[in-house]
């Protein structure tokens, strides 16, 4: 399916979004901001076989911000793309995307991250950061951040990493009585707790939780 959101002058909009198991599902959502507008996307994606996600965020007019945190937990042979896009059409514009994805089993990521300012866009700031936990040696995860930046007048960064469970930690856990799959969880909360956090609903917060300790029985 297809969202459009129009977000008026001075005006704040959050977007929650954590769709129950469906096989196969394409998802996109736009933005288009106003003066001194904000949106804050919060995605969670934890069951399916071939999940296509799109987020694009236009920022029109200046004072205009944008944030995106997502999630994605993955198990099985789910195999999840995920595009999240930031446009800075005006001076002055915000943008920050955040994502956390866990992987299990033999599932694959492919997350592409895009900044693009405009060469009028002037004293815009940009932020990006793609990290991954990878649980077994047969899951994949491809992440590409990207930076199109067509003036000088800006604060722009990106970054991307990958990581394992490290096994000294997990030790150590363990020796003091945590079981390994207690001690497990703990690492995979810790590692997407920053975007779990924001979310504003502690029962949708909660929910989003517990279908990802399920989803990846840790």
């Amino acid at each position: 399916y297809t969202l459009d959101i129009i977000v008026g002058k001075g005006a704040e909009v959050t977007f929650v979004s954590h769709p129950e198991h469906t096989s196969m599902r394409t998802i996109l959502r736009n933005a288009y901001l106003q003066e001194n507008s904000l949106i804050k996307w919060m995605e969670g994606t934890v069951e399916g076989e071939l999940i296509q996600s799109h987020i694009r965020t236009y920022l029109y007019e200046p004072g205009s911000r944008a944030e995106v945190k997502g999630i994605f937990a993955l198990t099985g042979t789910t195999v999840v793309d995920m595009y999240h896009s930031m446009y800075h059409l005006a001076s002055h514009t915000t943008s920050d995307m955040l994502t956390k994805g866990v992987l299990e089993g033999k599932s694959r990521a492919m997350y592409q991250g895009l900044i693009h300012i405009d060469e009028k866009s002037v004293g815009c700031t940009g932020y990006q950061k793609e990290d991954s936990l990878v649980l077994s040696n047969s899951a994949e995860v491809n992440a590409v951040p990207n930076l199109e930046i067509e003036n000088s007048d800006v604060k722009c960064s990106h970054g991307v990493t990958t990581a394992h469970i490290d096994k000294e930690k997990l030790f150590y856990a363990q020796s003091r009585g945590i079981s390994e799959k207690n001690a497990a969880q703990l690492f995979v909360d810790g590692h997407i707790s920053p975007c779990l956090d924001a979310i504003p609903d502690e029962n949708v917060r909660m929910t989003l939780q517990e279908r990802i300790h399920r989803n990846l029985a840790v």
